[in-house]
């Protein structure tokens, strides 16, 4: 009787106060937990395709790279890269998803990314490649192309890496342009050869019969030389050379 005395004449209000203050300091206790954690894993906000929060591009650097995801986009071809120099859950790979799931990129089936993060002293990267951009490169090519950049992460040649992996699928997308060599006309070439041989042939005959018959002309009046040849028994034979106009003599 005595306990179902004291039950009866509980103050319940008092009970209800407890229980009031007790979900209070629950509610209180989650929420602080619930934003430190939220502080603790803060992501970096999308600024835009081209996110360097490492500061590991120049300015001219940013603006090239900029300009050809531009160009890129026009081609339905979309590029998304993040250097960041923080990873709050020291694994790249929850990072990467991570910023996928904040930056809405996953129901972006055209969007590609790109992720270069640093670790402790080494930086990883996490490539995510849609059909868009791999449809660009040969298959030989796009391993190649992924094991190049996977090499310039690993020796922390981290501007390099990102305009190579930049320029790399622009190039694919627009290739430059190549000279395409005239067709030499048949025939042409081979005429100009030979018009110069002749040409070339007639002057050589021209002069040399010039030179031969000048030798045949009298130095002194212009007329023709009569040719004699004689046998000396001293000297051997000899030619001799007479002009029947002015009597000029000349000995060979």
């Amino acid at each position: 009787m005595k306990i179902v005395h004291a039950f009866c004449t509980f103050d319940k209000r008092q009970l209800l106060l407890t229980f009031s203050a007790a979900l209070l300091i629950l509610a209180l206790s989650t929420n602080f937990l619930y934003t430190a954690n939220l502080y603790a894993i803060s992501l970096p906000e999308k600024i835009g395709r081209l996110n360097d929060y490492g500061n590991v591009l120049t300015m001219e650097d940013q603006r090239e790279l900029e300009d050809k995801i531009d160009q890129l986009s026009t081609r339905k071809i979309g590029l998304t890269v993040l250097i960041s120099r923080r990873d709050p859950y020291s694994n790249p790979n929850i990072y990467a998803s991570e910023i996928q799931t904040k930056w809405n990129l996953r129901t972006q089936t055209s969007e590609s990314f790109a992720v270069f993060v640093q670790e402790r002293n080494e930086w990883a990267i996490r490539l995510f490649l849609r059909p868009a951009v791999t449809n660009l490169f040969p298959s030989s090519e796009i391993t190649k192309f992924q094991t190049t950049l996977q090499k310039k992460v690993e020796n922390n040649e981290i501007r390099s890496a990102v305009t190579y992996l930049v320029s790399g699928i622009h190039r694919q997308a627009f290739p430059p342009p190549t000279e395409k060599k005239k067709p030499r006309e048949k025939g042409s070439g081979g005429f100009i050869l030979y018009l110069a041989i002749g040409i070339g042939g007639g002057l050589i005959i021209i002069v040399t019969l010039l030179w031969w018959e000048g030798r045949r002309r009298c130095p002194r009046c212009g007329s023709r030389l009569e040719k004699t040849r004689n046998f000396d028994q001293v000297t051997g034979r000899k030619t001799e050379k007479n002009c029947p106009e002015c009597g000029y003599h000349e000995r060979v």
